[in-house]
């Protein structure tokens, strides 16, 4: 299923003809061209009608409005690698290497939340998203060059 946006955009990322129930949709590019090291955890936030995502290893949070453009970036310093919408008004959560930071985008002011419990020194947060209780939910993952199994 095409992930539905605000006004019937849709999040897409190449050129493409979309249809729903026999239908043609109108579908807009709301990913601009950049180049990232590794852009993940897309975020669409109804309430601003901006769109954001991270570009992990460059520790970069993006964002873009509803018609792909206003682009804005703001760098964190280390790894982030998850988002979630924080309550009323336009607040982010964001996952970085060992802590939650609460940051508003309006401002770029970014405030510490919660810090993760001692983790390995070779894991880090990787996917997280807001549950239906409001709380924000993050597994980690092993981040080595060298990779190898992790379990037993």
């Amino acid at each position: 299923m095409t992930p539905r946006l605000d006004g019937g955009a849709l999040l897409w990322s190449h050129p493409c003809t979309v249809t729903q129930e026999g239908r043609p949709m109108t579908a807009r590019r709301l990913v601009p061209e950049l180049e990232m090291s590794l852009g993940e955890s897309p975020l669409w936030d109804d309430r601003v009608a901006r769109l954001y995502w991270v570009d992990i290893n460059a520790g970069h949070l993006w964002a873009s409005d509803a018609e792909g453009g206003a682009l804005a970036q703001w760098h964190f310093g280390e790894k982030i690698s998850a988002l979630g919408l924080w309550g009323a008004g336009a607040l982010l959560t964001v996952a970085g290497v060992s802590v939650l930071w609460r940051f508003d985008p309006a401002t770029g002011e970014k405030a510490l939340f919660a810090a993760f419990p001692d983790l390995p020194d070779d894991q880090r947060p990787n996917d997280g998203k807001v549950g239906p209780d409001g709380a924000f939910w993050v597994g980690t993952m092993q981040d080595r060059d060298d990779r190898g199994p992790a379990g037993k």
